[in-house]
C-alpha cells in the first residue's frame, strides 16, 4: 500500500515537473515573441519613415516643377505676339504685316 502511495505521489511529481517546464517553455517562447515582434514594428516603423520622407521630397520637387512650369507659362503667355508668332510657324506672315507697319 504504502508503495503504491509513493508510486502515486512519485507520478504527480513527476507530472508536476512536467507541466512547470511547458509553462516556463512557454513563457520562454512568449517573451521572445513579443521581443521580435517589437524588433519588427520598429523596423518597419523605419521603413515608413523613410518611404513617407523620399515621397515628401518627390512631391516638393513636383510642386517645384509645377511652379516653374506655371512661371514660364504665364511669361510665354505674356509675350508680344510677335514674340509667339513664331512658334506657331507664321514668322513669314509676321514679318510682312510688319513692315507694312
Amino acid at each position: 500500500m504504502v508503495n503504491a502511495e509513493e508510486e502515486f505521489q512519485r507520478r504527480v511529481e513527476n507530472l508536476e515537473k512536467q507541466r512547470q517546464a511547458a509553462v516556463n517553455n512557454y513563457a520562454d517562447f512568449a517573451k521572445e515573441f513579443r521581443a521580435t515582434v517589437a524588433r519588427r514594428m520598429e523596423e518597419f516603423e523605419r521603413e515608413l519613415k523613410k518611404s513617407q520622407e523620399i515621397v515628401e521630397k518627390a512631391r516638393q520637387r513636383g510642386e517645384a516643377r509645377a511652379a516653374e512650369k506655371f512661371r514660364s507659362d504665364r511669361i510665354d503667355n505674356a509675350s508680344s505676339l510677335r514674340d509667339r508668332a513664331p512658334d506657331r510657324g507664321r514668322r513669314g506672315r509676321v514679318k510682312s504685316v510688319l513692315r507694312r507697319v
